[in-house]
């Protein structure tokens, strides 16, 4: 579901994992935003800095990443030759997967998003492309940040959250497969978790309604990304996010799929850090 890398005590040993199942045949793996971010942060943008920035901000958040791959975080030295390797894998990576019943992506699904890179999941192999997505202007930007990032609308007046690492945003994800919802909806039932909380009784702008996305596939779609807590349960009736926290002591989530057409509670499973069966499934 990506985001293998920037949290948790074996990040390493994760991409190691990971590379190995999908080598063998026996996984498929799509890029998440973090693997999208220390690819763009590692290449030059070809006038002296970064296609990432490394602002205070940024290298926070890929300080994790840097040390346990034994480089110095405050630095800006080239990538040691293991990480350099996974770079180049994380690089390989689709930025979505679908088939006939099912899509994975790791944020948000949008069809012009997906048709602004000619449908084309490892568009970002080519070096043009990737140059593209990192600046906002290009169509290539607009749909790594979709697909990647999640839908983000900005919130009106002086309004904030503070994220989980303790940032300030004045913009909020949002619930983007909501559909012809009604117009008193507050903040609480359009926001992702925490803004969801920090701004429950906030009206939502019906401008921010008429811009989401919306999802009306019929096939079930995965999700990961959105760092959820909590019992693990469907999103919508076919959205399903994997993503429970657990670099930082909450689930590790799964769910069996079994051909159905609607995300069923009893297929999630999940375990938690010491390895304990936390969520029932009827497949067990």
């Amino acid at each position: 579901m990506g985001d293998y890398i920037d949290r948790g005590p074996h990040i390493r040993e994760t991409v190691a994992l990971v590379r190995k199942m999908v080598a063998r045949g026996s996984a498929v793996a799509v890029m998440g935003n973090h693997e999208y971010n220390a690819i763009t942060w590692h290449t030059p943008d070809g006038r002296g800095d970064w296609l990432r920035t490394h602002s205070t901000v940024h290298r926070r958040q890929h300080a994790a990443t840097l040390e346990q791959y034994g480089m110095d975080p405050l630095g800006n030295a080239s990538p040691t030759p293991e990480l350099a390797a996974d770079l180049a894998w994380m690089r390989s990576l689709p930025l979505y997967y679908r088939d006939d019943r099912i899509i994975v992506v790791h944020a948000a699904w949008e069809e012009q998003a997906v048709a602004d890179i000619a449908a084309d999941p490892l568009v970002l192999l080519d070096d043009e492309a990737l140059y593209r997505s990192a600046y906002g202007e290009y169509r290539e930007s607009r749909s790594v940040e979709i697909l990647l990032k999640g839908v983000e609308m900005p919130l009106r007046g002086d309004r904030f959250y503070v994220d989980k690492d303790g940032t300030r945003r004045r913009k909020t994800r949002v619930r983007w497969w909501l559909n012809n919802q009604p117009a008193s909806l507050t903040m609480k039932d359009v926001a992702m978790p925490p803004a969801d909380t920090e701004l429950g009784s906030m009206p939502v702008d019906p401008w921010m309604m008429s811009h989401l996305p919306g999802y009306q596939d019929r096939r079930l779609i995965f999700l990961g990304h959105y760092w959820l807590s909590g019992q693990p349960a469907p999103l919508a009736s076919r959205v399903a996010c994997l993503d429970y926290s657990i670099a930082r002591g909450g689930l590790l989530c799964a769910y069996r799929f079994a051909g159905e057409t609607a995300v069923q509670q009893e297929n999630y499973c999940a375990v938690d850090t010491d390895g304990n069966l936390r969520v029932s499934s009827s497949l067990r």
